[in-house]
């Protein structure tokens, strides 16, 4: 099969040929197949995107925290060009800034916390946290529309209807969630922040790893059941409602959330960089 062409191009780069509509600022990526992300992993320069096809493409200046969409055709990072926060279509090379331009002290601000970045399953809507301004920006990709949520500033998910984090900009606050209305409720006041991951894809479960891998009712707080691993390692994550995938010591597992049952992760490596994500694995 002939390989599809790939072309990687800074939107702001004068050589670029003029497209038919104005470039939007940060890397663009443009390549025929709508094959989804297998595996991302960080090399020098950019963030290489490991497809389902078994291609590679490397985003120039994609630095620090990703998210992938579930079906591996969008994601966010920070472009390092812009010191912007980026989503990205991998399908048409459409993207959209999440952020403004931050300065280095924002970005410093950035780095100690949790990630600052989350993707509804279906790739559409995107949060960006900017922690020196403790406020959340939700932007729709489908039509640019945006809203802030002032005073919360950690995000463990974002679906249609909701999004899960924490008012504290650090690990120690209550976690809230907050509707299309801007009507915030707590969660939960006594789980520990620092031990939940990340939200389930339809909104019902927050899950965490910390010698258990533990699933707790994103509405009422409760726990919902837990079960031992071989370890976490850096990479905990949702694959759809009913997986999460992990890095142990015997390397990458999928965990079924009802039942508790492990089988290997087919198609990747032994090792990768800590900052990587996964958007599908093959069955």
């Amino acid at each position: 099969m002939k390989r599809a062409v790939i072309l990687l191009v800074l939107a702001l780069a004068a050589c670029t040929p003029e497209p038919s509509a104005p470039p939007e600022k940060g890397v663009v990526a443009f390549h025929p197949t709508t094959a989804p992300i297998r595996w991302t992993d960080f090399a020098e320069g950019g963030l290489s995107l490991h497809l389902a096809t078994g291609e590679d493409i490397l985003i120039k200046d994609a630095d620090r925290e990703i998210v992938v969409s579930i079906d591996g055709h969008r994601l966010a990072y920070l472009d390092s060009a812009t010191n912007q926060y980026v989503a990205l279509d991998l399908r048409d090379g459409r993207s959209r800034p999440l952020t403004r331009r931050l300065t280095a002290a924002e970005l410093d601000r950035q780095s100690p916390g949790p990630t600052p970045l989350a993707v509804s399953a279906d790739g559409r809507l995107f949060a960006a946290a900017i922690a020196a301004e403790q406020r959340m920006i939700i932007t729709d990709f489908e039509t640019g529309g945006t809203r802030t949520i002032p005073k919360l500033c950690v995000v463990f998910g974002v679906t249609r209807d909701k999004i899960v984090g924490s008012r504290e900009c650090g690990w120690d606050g209550a976690i809230i969630s907050v509707d299309n209305r801007g009507k915030a409720r707590t969660v939960s006041e006594y789980i520990n922040a620092e031990r939940v991951k990340s939200l389930s894809p339809d909104g019902k479960l927050l899950m965490g790893c910390h010698g258990l891998i533990t699933f707790w009712d994103a509405t009422t707080g409760a726990r919902v059941r837990d079960f031992p691993t071989p370890g976490c390692g850096e990479l905990v994550q949702w694959l759809d409602d009913r997986r999460v995938i992990l890095n142990s010591i015997r390397g990458f597992l999928v965990i079924d959330v009802r039942t508790g049952a492990l089988t290997k992760a087919p198609g990747l490596p032994a090792y990768l960089d800590h900052r990587m994500v996964v958007g599908i694995v093959p069955e």
